[in-house]
């Protein structure tokens, strides 16, 4: 075959060749010809199934997900047992593939089921309308915030287990899922996610077939997409699966253990020239005979596995292993690395190891409920004090990314604004011939004017929609693009062509959640991920925005990419009118126009965005060196297993010699794999593999590939070698007695277990409560009435005396867990008092949070234990099926959790059915411990007893036990007669005492703790002090009475006789006669003799006032009616004339001097602390007879003609001019309050913007204001008043106080209804100048309207004036030639031209005052200030040399024709004005020397080395400049507009010798 294609047979060649030299030298022939034909396979197929497992992408491509369910499970291997691997790859290679699949079988079976519409929701997570809410530019890299819709309603994120940390999302933007995109939950906020659902994820760039800018890119343009979590916990699997394929299989420690399965018995390589034995006498005297034997086989082994059954000191065990290893002289210089499968055991195995080296111990992983590992943690260590060599690299690296992620922030807000058409786009995509056809449309054939606007566009100042060019240019582009619904059709039959209309989208139907977690649960889950603080906590989410301006209302489209390619005309360049263009094809030239640019953004962001994530990785890398010095300075470093593969760059870093596994039987061996690397030489292995597994998400591999085998349990079954702990310490002989079944070796350590005490109030140590009460199967299994009698059981046990914390419930489904929960909350509530009382024995004793009992699945308290256990076994069916309580591994857990009681519930009769639980209800039923009703007794009364069948019958609230209480009470004189049950408080005695006074009373009273018992009998007696008698108690004591008896008794101020009681001072009694003093007003005083008189408010003046306003009210209505009478006569006159409209200039020299009144009452109306200067240019005098009828006319209308006030409008493009007759017409404008007249009482307020440059225009107007409404602006009132609920209010008009201005100005506004109630009078052209930065010659000049150009010679004198301005110029200019003249820059110009002496003295100065150019540079620093906002309008001065003359420099600004560097050339830096802020560099170019006032703007800096000969300015800067010195400084500055210049002074100098 090959003969016939000898270019494939060329090709075939050069592959083998490649292999042969490079791969496999001395391989063997089968081998060579499997790596060949893989390596064919790569090159022929990208389909995963003919990869080798080394080269599979860790996520599934998008053909692997939608594989049948056949070929999920087809080309994956077993884990053997009893067997060995062919050789380290097959070792590799089954658990990497298996691995692989566990992650990803659930997704895929979903993702089927999706697709074929028949998903159940439960099985996996989907989120429609998912779009990106914005980005999040962490230390991390780029994070993506994510606005999600789930399709299952979700109430509470805090117990929903949805977007957990590390989770893997499959995300679709056409919602075909045939272009997914990967990535993975990198932060749950869930105030975030509540408020506003959003989630912030990080993508998987590697995995994804597209960059990190073009997915958002796409995201971004299809709208929303279609997302899927996968149910795995990927963030955890990922670095395995890295780590696997990265391993170096020639470099692998225990090869003949865990590959070949051989047991080999050499000690590690650190103990092979130690006696160990002699250093282990220490330890054996703490330790039984099976914990000394199984210690001894650890330093016998390299790898040593330790069985231990529950209690039997497993914990204890690997401490004195780390602690014997620490205390061998020659030991190994790196850390030891202790490894748990939860972090529970890890810092129940840390707290130990602290307590024999303290500071000497590090933890790896999420955060610890001990204070003591808190400090620790390594995100502890690492956040305090930092070496040098490695603070001052982070430091520098850390500025470096500020300044990126700045730019990254800006190239966001760009990619923006590049999916919408803007003024600026047009300027730069459209070709000259293409703008010239829309401003010719917009402006007709002038060629002149078109030209003129062309040159405007091409310079680069017409960037703003308010420039005549920007002006016409968008109004050619209306004119010329179609309409809305023209491009909604052909976008929409663009999709359908590009066949993405064609793709099947997903459609789903709405479900409610079903959770059976709480916040409890979320918070183990979290730590158990190693969530540390939120990566983006301290990063702002940068929003998707759409920009301003923008000029037609679509954006761009995803769709549209691939198939503008395809069309003719969207080669702008061919087309030179863009009119010639069929109307239904300009919206693809637009989505052509929007491609390139968004293409020119997003290589910039992406460029940026690459060099971002280097630089955060390379800070990674500095704080990992750093990481790793402070571990390698520990004894013991601690983890979780998900933790050291998270973590695994530092164990590398590292390298541990020694690595114990704590819960080693239920670490799984795909993990343990890529941990153990060529310097780990001693593995040691401690677990139980007859408890609980690993965990595996698919039942699948755990039947038929055995992939739930540890790798502690495969080397036993294997037949390695191990010790088993046989001695258990936890439970009662009573209890583990049951497990001999299990353990047939295991023995109790009588000296501690038998000091455990008896559960009191239940008759038997161990029950089985047995039962027939129907389970309930949905998504999980539950039963409530076995939930109903574990929480009543419970409850009993706390008030029998057994606090909550001794006390677990566990339950082998979630489902149960989640209903024995709510039954717990529900029973708290209702009895309160149970847990009340034992919270406060809780808070005395241990001063710890309100006590709780323990609720889990049996799998999750693996390790854990407790005093009483209460086992709620669900299963309860007919069928007699049990699930999973099938594996004995788990009723092995179940039964080795308690302490002192162990109570099962549930149905005997399913569970017999199986052979494990069997055995156990054959014992328990021979020692007479199973029944269907559960004896409770009474702790202090054993005889007295309770049999309970069912929930109910457990006596929480009646009594069982009838016998007498007898406790004795507070008191200490009686006892508690109540019955013994149920418990009862006795912190009071309520009994009665009989008891007789001293006076001979007899009386009953309560019993209380002190007998202080008080005689309450009413008695007579006589005061002393006073002799009147009273009644009095009789315990009371006479003298402590008060005598309320009457008295009275005379006022000494007035004489008047009042009333008093006997005990009372007459202090503070006021006389309450009337008083008959006269007030100011003459008017008799109607208060009372004690009272002071009021002067200020006489009821009698009072009257008078009220009927004075009542007349005053009167006569403003007659005058508001001969007002509106007036109004009507007026109206009546004007209807009979006809009057001509009046539009007439007003001159300053009319003699009526109407003209200077207008011109002062605009400069008044400037509040006195204004900043700026008006200048009045034209005044126009106005008149209309219609707007004078329609004046009147309102007149008549308002419920208060009389206010009238003259007033000031802002006049724009918003209100009209008619050319032809002169007519004003006033259009409503929308504000705060609606649509109506805003006008101002102040010039400013109209023009808050108003800068100092161009002319502006107001009116002058009469206003009717009527009866108004007064509001301060920014209160409440004024955000809800509305002026269509005006005139329903009775108001005609709004007066607003208090508006803000610019500089800390306010100003009154009055909005008016109607234009109809406006009479404008004048319209005045004026400027306002703010001149505070000119000197006070120029200031003159414009204030003056001059237009002369003077020129003032300055000489030097011995002593200055302050006061003379042309004194102060002189100083001015002497100090900064002089100050300058001294730094002279780098550069070898000035040893070329002999410049380098810097001692120059003035002869004089020539001050140019030029009024025009003044005007000129003032528009441009106003121009800089509002479009580049505050600070780009600062001049500086800089120097200019030039051989010409220089008065037409003076008198006409510098000619843009003569540009360049003034040296012959283009300019190396640009082709412009060349300034510098050093007179020596600019008398380089010329002996006339000018100090010019310049506006830099925006710059853009060049290096000097940078030369580009007559480039032109560069886009979005204003100037460039050239080698910025260390003061700031600039060597030279271009600048290329020339009204950015303002030329000053010519400066006349000579060498000082």
């Amino acid at each position: 075959m090959l003969r016939y294609t000898p270019k494939s047979a060329a090709k075939l060649v050069v592959l083998i060749q490649n292999i042969v030299d490079s791969r496999l030298p001395h391989c063997s022939l089968d081998g060579f010809l499997l790596t060949c034909l893989r390596e064919m396979s790569k090159a022929i197929s990208s389909d995963s199934k003919y990869l080798p497992w080394s080269d599979l992408p860790l996520v599934p491509s998008s053909d692997e997900l939608l594989i049948s369910p056949e070929e999920d499970f087809a080309n994956l291997r077993p884990v053997k047992l009893n067997h060995a691997y062919e050789c380290c790859e097959d070792y590799f290679d089954t658990y990497f593939c298996l691995l692989r699949a566990d992650c990803f079988s659930s997704l895929r079976a979903s993702m089927r089921a999706l697709l074929a519409g028949n998903l159940d929701y439960r099985d996996m997570n989907v989120y429609t309308k998912v779009n990106i809410a914005g980005i999040s530019i962490t230390t991390h890299g780029l994070i993506i915030g994510l606005k999600i819709t789930p399709q299952k309603m979700i109430k509470n994120w805090s117990v929903c287990t949805n977007l957990m940390y590390g989770n893997l999302l499959c995300i679709s933007p056409s919602g075909s899922f045939t272009d997914v995109i990967w990535a993975v939950v990198a932060d749950r906020d869930v105030k975030e996610l509540q408020k506003n659902s959003i989630i912030f994820v990080e993508l998987c760039t590697e995995n994804n077939q597209r960059s990190d800018v073009e997915v958002i890119s796409s995201m971004l343009s299809v709208g929303s997409a279609l997302m899927v979590e996968s149910p795995t916990y990927y963030h955890a699997n990922k670095p395995v699966l890295c780590a696997l394929q990265e391993f170096d299989l020639t470099r692998m420690p225990f090869e003949e253990e865990l590959v070949q399965g051989k047991p080999v018995q050499i000690p590690p390589e650190y103990l092979r020239c130690i006696d160990v034995n002699n250093l282990l006498q220490s330890s054996g005297e703490k330790l039984d005979r099976f914990q000394f034997e199984a210690l001894t086989k650890v330093f016998s082994q390299r790898l040593v596995c330790i069985q231990g059954p529950p209690g039997t000191g497993k914990t204890f065990l690997g401490v004195e292993v780390v602690r014997d290893i620490l205390a061998f002289p020659e030991r190994p210089e790196s850390p030891i690395l202790v490894i748990t499968y939860k972090n529970h055991a890890l810092d129940e195995f840390l707290m130990k190891i602290l307590q024999y080296y303290p500071g000497e111990v590090a933890r790896i992983g999420g955060r610890s409920k001990e204070e003591m590992l808190e400090k620790c943690n390594l995100h502890t260590l690492a956040t305090g004090w930092k070496p040098d060599h490695i603070h001052k690299p982070l430091k520098e690296i850390q500025a470096v990314i500020t300044e990126t992620r700045e730019k990254l922030k800006t190239f966001w807000t760009e990619l923006m604004g590049a999916r919408y058409l803007t003024l600026s786009t047009l300027i730069r995509y459209l070709t000259v011939p293409q703008k010239k056809s829309l401003l010719t449309n917009a402006c007709g054939d002038c060629e002149k004017t078109i030209r003129k606007l062309i040159n405007e566009l091409e310079s680069g100042t017409a960037h703003t929609q308010l420039s005549d060019a920007g002006k016409s240019l968008i109004k050619g582009f209306r004119n010329w693009c179609p309409s809305k619904s023209v491009c909604e059709a052909v976008l929409f039959a663009t999709k359908v062509k590009s066949g993405e209309d064609g793709k099947q989208r997903i459609y789903i139907e709405n479900d409610l959640q079903n959770a059976y977690y709480d916040v409890e649960d979320i918070e183990k889950m979290e730590n158990e991920r190693l969530i540390l603080p939120s990566k983006t906590m301290n990063s702002s989410l940068l929003r998707v925005i759409k920009p301003k301006q923008i000029l037609a209302d679509f954006s761009l489209q995803n769709h549209s990419k691939e198939y503008i390619s395809q069309l003719p005309f969207v080669q702008l360049g061919i087309t030179e009118d863009l009119f010639s263009i069929d109307y239904a094809d300009r919206t693809s030239v637009l989505q052509c126009i929007l491609v390139m640019q968004e293409t020119d953004v997003k290589e910039r962001f992406a460029s940026c965005l690459k060099q971002y994530q280097d630089l955060c990785r390379e800070r990674t890398a500095i704080l990992d060196m750093h990481k790793s010095e402070l571990l390698s300075s520990k004894k013991v470093i601690g983890m979780t297993v998900t933790g050291a593969n998270l973590y695994r760059g530092l164990l590398n870093n590292i390298k541990p010699a020694v690595v114990l596994v704590e819960e080693a039987a239920e670490v799984s061996e795909a993990h343990l794999m890529p941990l153990l690397n060529e310097w780990v030489q001693h593995l040691i292995l401690i677990g139980d593999h007859k408890q609980l597994r690993p965990q595996v998400e698919t039942y699948r591999l755990v039947t038929e590939f055995n992939f739930d085998i540890s790798m502690m349990e495969r080397l036993i079954e294997n037949g390695i070698g191990y010790s088993t702990l046989n001695k258990q310490s936890r439970m009662h002989p009573d209890i583990s007695k049951f497990l001999l079944d299990i353990y047939p070796d295991l023995e109790d350590n009588n000296s501690i277990v038998d000091r455990l005490g008896q559960i009191s109030c239940a008759a038997e140590r161990v029950f089985f409560w047995d039962h027939r009460d129907t389970e309930k199967e949905e998504r999980s299994y539950s039963n409530i009435k076995e939930a109903d009698r574990a929480i009543n059981l419970a409850f009993f046990f706390i008030q029998q005396g057994i606090t909550p914390q001794q006390i677990t419930i566990l339950a082998p489904y979630q489902g149960q867990v989640r209903i024995l929960r709510e039954k717990l909350k529900t029973a708290k509530a209702k009895l309160s008092g149970i847990f009340t009382a034992c919270h406060e024995q809780s808070a005395e004793a241990n001063k710890e949070e309100a006590p709780r009992i323990q609720i889990q699945t049996i799998d999750q308290y693996q390790g854990d234990e407790n005093d009483v256990v209460i086992v709620s076994l669900t299963r309860s069916n007919e069928r007699k099926k049990v699930g999973f309580l099938k594996i004995l591994n788990r009723r092995c857990v179940a039964q080795s959790r308690s302490r002192r009681g162990l109570y099962y519930i549930g149905n005997s009769e399913t569970l017999s059915a199986n052979q494990h639980w069997e055995i156990l209800l054959k014992a328990l039923r021979k020692a007479g411990k199973v029944d269907d009703r559960i004896t409770l007794v009474c702790p202090r009364h054993p005889k007295s007893t309770k049999c309970a069948k069912i929930a109910k019958d457990i006596p929480l609230t009646e009594v069982f036990c009838h016998k007498r209480c007898g406790k004795p009470l507070p008191c200490k004189k009686h006892r508690c007669d109540k019955c013994c049950q149920p418990p009862h408080s006795h912190v009071t005695c309520s009994q009665q005492c009989v008891s007789l006074c001293p006076n001979g009373h007899t009386y009953t009273e309560k019993c209380n703790a002190n007998h202080s018992h008080q005689c309450n009998e009413i008695v007579e007696f006589v005061h002393k002090r006073c002799g009147h008698r009273d009644n009095k108690k009789c315990f009371e004591d006479a003298d402590s009475v008060i005598c309320n008896t009457p008295v009275h008794f005379q006022f000494a101020s007035c004489g008047h006789i009042g009333e008093k009681k006997c005990s009372e001072s007459t202090l503070g009694k006021k006389c309450q006669e009337p008083c008959s003093k006269l007030l100011k007003c003459n008017h008799v005083c109607n208060m009372k003799c004690g009272e002071p008189c009021n002067h200020g408010s006489c009821d009698t003046c009072e009257q008078i006032q009220i009927k004075l306003k009542e007349q005053r009210h009167k006569e403003e209505e007659e005058k508001r009616k001969m007002a509106k009478k007036e109004a009507t006569y007026m109206l009546m006159m004007l209807q009979k004339r006809s009057d001509p409209i009046e539009y007439r200039k007003l001159l300053p020299n009319d003699e009526n001097c109407e003209y200077k009144e207008i011109e002062n009452m605009l400069k008044c109306s400037l509040p006195s602390n204004a900043k700026g200067e008006v200048s009045v240019r034209n005044v126009f005098k106005v008149y209309n007879p219609n707007t004078s009828k329609h004046w009147y006319e309102s007149i008549s209308q308002m419920f208060d003609p009389m206010i009238k006030a003259k007033r000031f409008l802002q006049w724009d493009s918003q209100h009209d001019l008619s050319q032809e007759q002169n007519e004003l017409k006033i259009k409503i404008t929308k504000g705060d309050y609606g649509n109506g007249i805003y006008l101002s009482s102040k010039l400013e307020s109209c023009h808050l913007n108003a800068g100092i440059s161009d002319v502006r225009s107001c009116l002058v107007v009469d206003a009717l204001i009527g009866k108004a409404i007064t509001v301060k602006h920014g209160t409440k009132r004024a955000s809800r008043l509305l002026l269509t609920d005006l005139r329903k209010r009775g108001y005609d008009s709004i007066e607003e106080t208090s508006v803000p201005l610019e500089n800390g100005l306010t100003t009154e506004i009055s909005v008016l209804l109607s234009p109809d109630h406006i009479l404008p009078l004048y319209k005045i052209d004026y400027q306002v100048m703010i001149l505070d930065q000119l000197g006070e010659v120029e200031a003159n000049a414009i204030r003056e309207r001059r237009d002369e150009v003077v020129k003032h010679v300055l000489l030097p004198k011995r002593e200055y004036q302050g006061s003379d301005p042309f004194d102060v110029q002189f100083q001015v200019v002497e100090a900064t030639f002089l100050r300058l003249l001294q730094s002279i820059p780098n550069n070898n110009l000035f040893k070329k031209k002999g410049l380098e002496n810097n001692k120059y003295k003035i002869v004089s100065v020539d001050y140019w005052i030029n009024p025009n150019l003044l005007r000129q540079f003032l528009v441009k620093m106003d121009e800089l200030r509002r479009t580049r906002g505050p600070g780009f309008d600062k001049y500086v001065l800089a120097f200019h040399g030039t051989k010409k003359t220089t008065e037409s420099i003076f008198r006409n600004n510098f000619d843009i024709n003569q540009s360049g560097s003034g040296s012959g050339d283009q300019g190396y830096y640009g082709k412009g004005f060349y300034f510098s802020e050093f007179p020596q560099t600019s008398r380089y170019y010329g002996e006339n020397l000018l100090l010019c006032r310049i506006l830099p703007g925006k710059t853009f800096p060049i290096n000097h080395d940078d030369i580009q000969e007559g480039r032109s300015l560069e886009d979005g800067f204003d100037s460039h400049t050239i080698n910025i010195q260390n003061e700031g400084y600039s060597e030279e500055i271009v600048i290329f507009d020339p009204r950015q210049i303002l030329p000053l002074y010519e400066i006349k100098c000579c060498k000082v010798p």
